[in-house]
């Protein structure tokens, strides 16, 4: 659940901006010129059709392989990757699992009657900001 939620969702849609240093020849043919300037799309590589079962829609079935087991495709890369990926990547992870647990613990969630969530890309200031969406927390007994 957690995966499928920044796979589909990521909180960065793109890297830092990089310059490449040499000459770079894609596979498509295209050629990335040294010192151009580079920005690298994570939703792209997060929704890429040819990399997972249902790209376009939220669907665990995305981690699961054939028998139902855990599976972490390498093009997951929602902190980035390589030297510059996000330095907070392991206290972040830690942070959602515990945040999540202790909500779910606490409440149940269900969605307030007529209210639909509307996907889309939110505001964007270099983190992605959904709209917002209202659900109703009930306390677990």
């Amino acid at each position: 659940f957690i995966h499928e939620t920044m796979r589909f969702n990521p909180v960065a849609p793109g890297t830092l901006p990089h310059t490449s240093k040499t000459d770079v020849k894609l596979r498509s043919g295209v050629v990335i010129p040294a010192g151009s300037f580079v920005i690298g799309s994570t939703v792209l590589i997060l929704r890429k059709d040819s990399r997972w079962k249902n790209p376009s829609s939220f669907d665990i079935n995305n981690f699961l392989t054939e028998d139902g087991k855990f599976s972490k495709p390498e093009m997951f890369v929602p902190f980035g990757l390589g030297p510059r990926s996000c330095v907070g990547e392991k206290l972040a992870r830690v942070e959602i699992v515990m945040f999540l647990a202790h909500m779910i613990n606490k409440f149940r969630f269900v969605p307030i009657d007529g209210h639909v969530y509307e996907r889309d890309s939110g505001a964007y200031s270099g983190v992605m900001r959904p709209k917002p969406y209202k659900v109703k927390a009930i306390i677990r007994n």
